[in-house]
């Protein structure tokens, strides 16, 4: 029998003039964010990299001080099949450049932080294309906390 799952319904953030749907649940960690744009849900699209970048840092600036627990931030630097047909290599690889800066940022904000970068993994099919590397993420993480 299957059974409709309703995802968390969080609340509408104002960042940079957009509203951002963000949920945030539990105390402690380990800690989850999800890039705004990943789905296609509450979010203008298309933009940039870097005004989804500038979405992010202000969804966390906005949420408090991020709590000092172990994080693992996975980096895919691999390419969306869909990327490769709308976007020039010089942009794909500058908006790797950008996202391992980023993730390694956010896991530098944390003293157990760590940015794990997955070459041959493309964002939208990371838990596919890495998922060892996610569940040996996950893995060390359970054994962290």
């Amino acid at each position: 029998m299957s059974q409709n799952v309703m995802p968390p319904l969080g609340r509408r953030y104002e960042v940079g003039g957009r509203q951002l749907c963000l949920d945030r649940a539990g105390t402690g960690g380990p800690a989850v964010v999800i890039l705004p744009g990943a789905a296609a849900m509450g979010v203008r699209l298309p933009r940039t990299a870097a005004e989804a970048a500038d979405e992010l840092a202000e969804a966390v600036r906005n949420g408090g001080q991020v709590p000092d627990v172990p994080l693992i931030a996975f980096t895919a630097q691999g390419t969306d099949p869909g990327q490769e047909l709308y976007l020039p290599a010089e942009m794909l690889r500058r908006q790797n450049e950008a996202k391992r800066a980023m993730y390694t940022d956010l896991a530098a904000s944390v003293s157990r932080g760590e940015n794990r970068v997955l070459e041959n993994a493309s964002h939208s099919w990371i838990h596919i294309e890495g998922a060892d590397a996610v569940l040996k993420g996950i893995q060390d993480l359970i054994e962290k906390v």
